[in-house]
């Protein structure tokens, strides 16, 4: 899928380290899921990549290192929004 700036995308970041949810209201009200191995799952509906952005730098700004950036369709979302762990496929850039 591409994902452009025209519309609303669906975005699952995985970041190192454990966020709890209260951590949401912070990172404007996205959903936290937190994964085995000391990891994290967010999952957010953003308005384009300066949204995207802005929500990376809010994660650089407090230390967290990032895995990996996906965007999805909202059906594909819907269907993994579970605690199950992302595969490689397309759309996602691995940054470990």
């Amino acid at each position: 899928m591409m994902c452009t700036d025209r519309e609303a995308q669906v975005y699952r970041i995985r970041i190192k380290g454990l966020l709890d949810s209260s951590w949401s209201a912070w990172l404007g009200g996205i959903a936290i899921l937190p994964q085995p191995d000391e990891e994290t799952l967010l999952c957010a509906s953003l308005a384009g990549q300066a949204a995207l952005h802005a929500l990376l730098a809010k994660l650089r700004d407090v230390g967290l290192p990032l895995i990996s950036v996906e965007c999805v369709s909202d059906g594909q979302a819907a269907r993994e929004a579970g605690a199950e762990q992302a595969s490689a496929g397309q759309g996602r850039k691995d940054f470990s």
